[in-house]
């Protein structure tokens, strides 16, 4: 028996489209769906983590950047944002106190509240076999977007490009951070001013700045090289803003090239 394939003919015949502003799919009725198909057949996937992020930052926070900027960029120039991927790729880290993984090496201590950590190759599948069934079902172009930021999970995002590339298909990625265009004007870190500025602008009642005090070390588990008391709502409104313009032009560069076979 043959198998089915995606019939945009067949489904118009016994789907009615409908118009709508909602972007995250799990909202969406199957018309709505399909609407947003027809304007700009583009699934974007926000990458994040459950990690430490700090004692004043929600374990979330990768994956709220992530999907913060994916929903923006969807309501700026079309798309759908699938949901979220909280499993993410890191390493090692030695201390002297033992080795661990990601910011638990660096701390010296396991951390409470990270729950990312996942068999590479198991990542990679999971990241291809979603990509594959956004191809499947009518998209035309993927972006996966991370909130954790290390190599590594750069390289597996880069090695789904890849894989599908040798298919042609388009699978675009990139972290969030890296979404200003202009590098004077992006920040990043882990813990930080940056990303707690990030979580002030998207939603402060998450954020307790004086979770920190009291303590020996002040900065458990915070990578950064921005100061943690600068952090600011204003900071992270004027990133979001450099992110959302950064991607948007990306995205429809990105999507014009794939059309014409770039």
């Amino acid at each position: 028996m043959k198998r089915l394939q995606y019939d945009v003919r067949k489904i118009s015949d016994n789907i009615h489209k409908e118009e709508t502003e909602k972007v995250e799919i799990e909202n969406m009725r199957p018309g709505e769906l399909l609407s947003r198909l027809e304007q700009f057949p583009v699934a974007y996937f926000p990458l994040g983590t459950i990690e430490w992020h700090g004692r004043q930052n929600p374990l979330g926070c990768d994956t709220i950047k992530a999907r913060e900027l994916c929903k923006s960029v969807a309501q700026k120039i079309g798309g759908v944002v699938m949901p979220s991927v909280y499993y993410a790729a890191d390493k090692d880290f030695e201390s002297q106190e033992g080795t661990g993984y990601g910011m638990d090496g660096i701390s010296g201590m396991v951390l409470p509240g990270s729950f990312y950590q996942i068999d590479l190759e198991l990542l990679k599948k999971y990241l291809i076999n979603g990509c594959a069934n956004c191809f499947n079902r009518g998209f035309e172009m993927v972006v996966l977007i991370s909130g954790h930021n290390p190599p590594i999970q750069e390289e597996v995002m880069k090695e789904v490009s890849e894989y599908f590339k040798n298919k042609n298909k388009k699978v675009i990625y990139s972290m969030e951070c890296n979404c200003v265009m202009d590098e004077s004007n992006r920040m990043c870190d882990h813990a930080g001013g940056y990303e707690t500025s990030m979580m002030l602008h998207y939603n402060e009642e998450l954020v307790n700045m004086k979770a920190n005090e009291g303590y020996e070390q002040e900065l458990l588990g915070i990578g950064t090289s921005y100061p943690l008391e600068t952090s600011s709502k204003e900071i992270g409104q004027k990133q979001a803003i450099l992110q959302i313009a950064g991607m948007s032009m990306w995205v429809i560069d990105e999507y014009k090239r794939r059309a014409n076979n770039g």
